[in-house]
């Protein structure tokens, strides 16, 4: 990532022994505001297109899709959010 002012976030995961708790919904809400505290101006995410629960929960923190694309053998979204 060469923007300045931006934060990247890929391969966020919560252990399977804790999912279904919206920690890494908590999780990412931390980072965003941590970074917004820190002058940070946007922050992008990345997600595997067959990973539904991770999507919805990024989504549900204001992000939106902005591409869809191969890496490898998995088809991923790029999705960003203003702090």
């Amino acid at each position: 990532m060469d923007e300045p002012n931006t934060i990247e976030c890929v391969y966020f995961t919560v252990h399977p022994k804790f999912r279904g708790q919206k920690l890494g919904r908590a999780l990412q809400k931390a980072l965003m505001d941590e970074g917004k505290k820190r002058g940070y101006k946007k922050i992008f995410a990345s997600v595997e297109t067959q990973n539904i629960a991770s999507l919805k929960a990024t989504q549900a923190n204001g992000f939106r899709i902005v591409k869809t694309f191969r890496e490898g053998m998995y088809h991923r979204h790029r999705l960003e959010s203003e702090l």
